[in-house]
């Protein structure tokens, strides 16, 4: 009973997964990802995730209270090029933090009038290995 009562307070000692709002504002260029399902807004809202453009680049995200650069493990959220309903997948770890996007390409803007960017809808979830989950609905963009 007591071992019980131990491993109950170190997971109590942990508290529930946070992720926050970037401090910063999005970069001029990258991948960004925003918490809720309608991608235009009049204010601004800070981003969750942050990517540079780079293949492979790692993500940064605020979870627990810190930002978290979390390397690319498989996928990508800068899928140039791609089409309409086109799925986008990425997932991250690092630490005690496995973090993943689900989602697919709502709309794209390729080489008209100097706009360069696609933007995406979906789920980012993130698990900690303490076993605490949180999920989110998310738009994005890439571009610049």
């Amino acid at each position: 009973m007591l071992l019980a009562l131990l491993a109950g307070a170190s997971d109590a000692a942990n508290g529930p997964l946070r992720i926050d709002p970037q401090p910063i504002h999005n970069s001029e260029c990258g991948c960004s990802l925003t918490e809720g399902e309608q991608p235009w807004v009049s204010n601004f809202v800070p981003p969750l995730l942050m990517q540079d453009l780079d293949d492979g680049a790692p993500a940064v995200l605020r979870l627990d209270g810190a930002d978290r650069v979390l390397p690319m493990v498989t996928g990508a959220l800068n899928v140039w090029g791609a089409s309409c309903g086109m799925p986008v997948n990425a997932r991250f770890a690092g630490g005690p933090y496995v973090v993943w996007f689900a989602g697919f390409v709502t709309r794209t803007c390729y080489e008209n009038d100097g706009c360069e960017y696609f933007e995406f809808r979906g789920r980012l979830s993130v698990v900690r290995e303490d076993g605490a989950r949180i999920a989110r609905p998310v738009t994005g963009s890439c571009g610049c």
